[in-house]
């Protein structure tokens, strides 16, 4: 925008531009201190964690970072590796089970330091906590109709208190060894644990024991596998009682209660069904289990960092999640559907957390905030908030967190696809170009509209306003090029002229003088314009050898540059439309132009995946860079010089060293990004994705 761009001498840069030669008086040319470099690599540092979800290096990149340089793109790493709110940060232990009560007040939490603690979810506080030293708690799970809470500890001993006061109701004492879990029935009436045993005759073996919550007898042993078993669970409508095993691929056994309880009483349970998983080499030893809300589905994490769900009443597989490439890199160590049953969320040794969507078996968002491993995640049964578990901190993610937009703190919304978007030199408002030829002006402060229209017939692509903001120039795919007046002292727009009507081609750039007067776009095939708006007189014409797909203005509009779809860029002299140099670096058409604000350099983006950095003073040579994996759309100089921002189809916006031509970092979206602009001040970041939504990154935290 020309309302960003720093004044300089036009005979300086003629001169370098035809041989000529400026002494460094004349130039000041700008230089990146250590301070500012250090900090672009400890940017670009973080970035590489934060694409590799390793969460401490993330954050210790960004806290070496020096302060005095830390603009928005800090402040979106911070967020993105922050992402939950820290609840609970437990002394010298880490938590490695929890579960939410069922009013969703307090938590249980079993910590490595061998107590079982009861606290406040609102403070934190703890209400009670039990100690054994001869006992390693391993997990616990609240009674969904009494004020209980129990445990299971290692040799397979099960405590059962009063979650209110924590005084101790009734011990229940299995016949296992090992690693153990628990369950209550969906009636809390009975309470099942499920470990192992071991004897030098048999070997290892899987045992599940059921016990009367209330008189503590012992209702059936089962036996499962040549493995430990590690989890439990009762399906939700009490039907199902399931367990999940170490074994090589039978990794998960479910019993039918029901037809179990319609049995003679005592008799021995019918053998389970068995869920497999994929047979091949992989060691898929389940580490948790979750049932459905609706009892349908069971799902299974592993140490093979997949997640596998079966229809139980089939038991065919529904979806492997993760593998090669995605999902989780490590340990699936607990596993949690919704309350609403439409996803599932996962927690990992890799720090992360992953949300799932169940219906289509796809990866819905990576949650990111951990900075060890990830042990266990619960939902509030109120569906308001979920917990997870890590060293050393419990944290809370809203319930929707899968669901906010984690691209910006604030966003606009379009009907459809925005393609063009204009900034004040204030940084006060903002004008957008969108789909079905919609423009908007923005209160940027307010986050709200001032007024929209519809521009044009059909999508707008471009929108300039100059430095006063009583005049905007939009072009769009109707081939109109148009000036629209402010009237009154409100931002309230009426068309002023519609200075050319081009058939059958589409206008993407358009720049308006700073005092409104003269505008610049392309033109009929092959050319490029420039208007006086009052007299609507065309003051001359650029030539391209093929059609002008981009334009670009300097500062007071001294230089000007073009873009064809040959892969061509033309520099010109503003004052008379002499052309000054030519540059053909690109295979495929311009698609966008942006000058530093000093004038010294442009870089241009081209549908060939590149980014070219041409300077225009001093001997320094172009230089082509393979910058995305699909097309750019869209390039742009922060106010300084030091950075440059492209968009492209690979849904991707990415950062630059505007000195090295070398990436800082890249921000991912779920669509093409169409076009990145600075704020004046450089402290914000509009992101345009197709997706209708303009993503706003600011400096500030809030």
């Amino acid at each position: 925008m020309p309302v960003h761009s720093v004044k300089v001498s036009s005979y300086i840069l003629l001169c370098s531009l035809w041989g000529g030669s400026a002494s460094a008086a004349d130039v000041a040319k700008p230089t990146l201190s250590p301070s500012y470099q250090s900090y672009l690599a400890h940017i670009a540092a973080a970035n590489h964690a934060l694409r590799h979800h390793d969460t401490a290096e993330v954050q210790r990149w960004l806290a070496q970072a020096p302060s005095a340089h830390r603009a928005w793109e800090w402040h979106y790493l911070q967020r993105q590796s922050s992402q939950a709110e820290s609840i609970l940060r437990l002394q010298d232990a880490t938590a490695s089970s929890l579960q939410v009560s069922p009013d969703g007040l307090t938590v249980a939490i079993v910590a490595t330091d061998k107590t079982v603690q009861m606290r406040e979810l609102a403070s934190g506080a703890l209400r009670w906590q039990f100690l054994d030293p001869a006992l390693q708690p391993q997990a616990v799970a609240f009674n969904p109709h009494q004020p209980w809470l129990a445990a299971a500890f290692s040799k397979h001993t099960v405590k059962l208190w009063n979650s209110a006061d924590g005084k101790e109701l009734r011990q229940f004492q299995g016949a296992g060894k090992g690693i153990t879990a628990i369950a209550f029935s969906p009636d809390g009436a009975w309470l099942a644990s499920a470990s192992w045993n071991r004897s030098a005759e048999r070997g290892v073996w899987g045992i599940v024991e059921i016990w009367d919550v209330v008189t503590g007898a012992l209702i059936q042993q089962l036996e499962y596998g040549e493995k430990p078993l590690v989890s439990i669970a009762f399906s939700p409508n009490g039907k199902y009682l399931a367990v999940g095993s170490w074994e090589v691929q039978k990794i998960v056994a479910v019993w039918d209660v029901v037809e179990a309880a319609a049995a003679v009483q005592g008799a021995q349970w019918q053998a389970p069904k068995l869920f497999v998983s994929e047979a091949d080499e992989q060691y898929k030893a389940v580490q948790s289990i979750s049932f459905s809300p609706d009892s349908q589905q069971l799902a299974a994490g592993g140490k093979d960092g997949r997640i596998r769900i079966w229809d139980i009443a089939t038991q065919q597989r529904v979806h492997t999640l993760g593998g090669r490439g995605w999902g989780h890199s490590k340990w699936v160590n607990s596993i949690a559907f919704s309350p609403d049953g439409q996803r599932l969320v996962s927690a990992s040794t890799d720090q992360t957390l992953r949300v799932w969507d169940v219906r289509k078996g796809t990866e819905e968002a990576v949650l990111l905030a951990h900075t060890k491993s990830v042990n266990a995640v619960s939902f509030d049964p109120q569906a308001r908030f979920m917990l997870s578990a890590g060293a050393p901190e419990v944290k809370r993610w809203n319930a929707d967190s899968w669901q906010a937009d984690k691209q910006a703190v604030q966003s606009w919304k379009h009907p459809a696809s925005v393609y063009g978007i204009a900034l004040s030199a204030d940084g006060k408002f903002a004008y957008t170009a969108a789909w079905q030829g919609g423009i908007k002006v923005w209160d940027t402060e307010k986050n709200q509209i001032v007024q929209e229209w519809t521009a044009h017939q059909s999508s707008a692509n471009a929108v300039s306003v100059n430095a006063k903001q009583d005049r905007l120039a939009s072009v769009g795919n109707d081939g109109k090029l148009k000036i629209w007046q402010r009237t009154g002292t409100a931002h309230s727009f009426q068309e002023y002229k519609n200075l050319e009507q081009i058939k059958g081609q589409q206008l993407i750039a358009v720049d308006l003088s700073r005092d409104g007067k003269r505008v610049f776009a392309a033109s009929q095939s092959g050319a490029a314009k420039l208007w006086d708006i009052d007299s609507g007189k065309v003051l001359f014409q650029l030539a391209h050898e093929k059609n002008v797909s981009s334009t670009a203005m300097s500062a007071q509009e001294r230089y000007f540059a073009t873009g064809g779809s040959d892969g061509s860029v033309k520099i010109w002299d503003a004052s008379n439309g002499k052309l000054l140099h030519r540059f053909h670096l690109h295979q495929a058409s311009i698609a966008a132009l942006s000058f530093s604000p000093d004038q010294q350099s442009l870089v241009a983006a081209s549908h060939d995946k590149s980014i070219s950095f041409m300077p225009l003073t001093g001997k320094a040579k172009p230089q082509k860079i393979l910058a995305h994996d699909e097309g750019i759309f869209g390039i742009a100089f922060s106010p300084d010089g030091q950075r440059v921002v492209s968009a492209s189809a690979d849904q991707t916006v990415k950062l630059w060293d505007a000195k090295n031509a070398t990436l800082v970092f890249s921000l991912s979206y779920e669509s093409p990004v169409y076009a990145a602009r600075f704020s004046a001040d450089g402290k914000t970041l509009y992101t345009l994705p197709m997706d209708g939504i303009v993503r706003i990154l600011r400096t500030s935290a809030n």
